[in-house]
């Protein structure tokens, strides 16, 4: 793994605000009302002598009114389509399909999965991994980076190319709990403390939201002891030159379980 996170750094690791360090080596940055009918005016008021006289009124043109009683109409007594009612033609007294509703017959609004991300498969936006192991990566004194790095589970992509969960910490550790959605810890061309995955050597995600505690250090840059929880991320394209991280349009999105680390030997 220290391997990995060497690929990751630049010549020389700084802090992201200056000569910035990271993964960029890594990564290569019908419901109308109706036609009129043909009731509004007809035959009825001459009649043809056809109706059937047996006065239930439900429009069918049976009697109620009609073209032989000396009503006007063409013997269903409304206005519209023959049906009772107005509006579509169905018979059902509505305004739409035919289902009791406006849209698609279903009862609801969207894909009809329940969760609301528009996907239909109905599993929320974010991909759910766990930290599998935390490892000492780089610890660079001079320039004052280091971090740690596990493996996931599972793994997103090709599995021959195994994809990796990031903490890069610029300047020295301290017992401390960051809030990873600070101002400062929002972008990668600012952060201090920052959280990155790297699948397929090809897709970065940095951090939007959750909270990272030291609780012990060792002598060591790369030694640290502490928990990370509420981790999320989402996919971002890294600038080579200022190391503003931008979101993907569309973009992945990584949720992470809650868990600990500890890289002191």
């Amino acid at each position: 793994m220290a391997a990995l996170s060497l690929g990751l750094c630049f010549t020389a690791c700084t802090g992201p605000d200056a000569d910035d360090t990271g993964l960029l080596s890594l990564t290569g940055i019908g419901g109308d009302t109706g036609d009129t009918g043909d009731g509004d005016t007809g035959d009825g008021d001459t009649g043809d002598g056809d109706g059937d006289g047996d006065g239930d009124g439900d429009g069918d043109g049976d009697g109620d009114t009609g073209d032989g009683d000396g009503d006007p109409g063409d013997g269903d007594g409304d206005s519209g389509d023959g049906d009772g009612d107005s509006g579509d033609g169905d018979g059902d007294g509505d305004t739409g399909d035919g289902d009791g509703d406006t849209g698609d017959g279903d009862g609801d609004t969207g894909d009809g999965d329940g969760d609301g991300d528009g996907d239909g498969d109905g599993d929320g936006l974010c991909e759910v991994i766990t930290a599998v192991e935390w490892l000492a990566g780089t610890s660079d004194a001079i320039n004052g980076f280091s971090d740690i790095e596990s493996a996931i589970d599972p793994d997103l992509g090709d599995m021959m190319n195994p994809d990796v969960l990031l903490v890069q910490f610029y300047g020295s550790q301290m017992v401390d709990s960051v809030d990873l959605t600070s101002p400062q810890e929002a972008n990668f061309a600012t952060c201090l403390t920052c959280v990155l995955m790297v699948e397929d050597n090809a897709k970065t995600y940095f951090q939007t939201g959750g909270t990272l505690e030291i609780t012990d250090v060792g002598p060591e840059l790369n030694q640290v002891e502490g928990t990370i929880t509420g981790l999320t991320l989402v996919e971002v394209t890294i600038n080579p030159n200022t190391y503003e991280s931008t979101p993907v349009p569309d973009g992945g999105c990584i949720e992470v379980i809650d868990g600990s680390f500890d890289t002191i030997m």
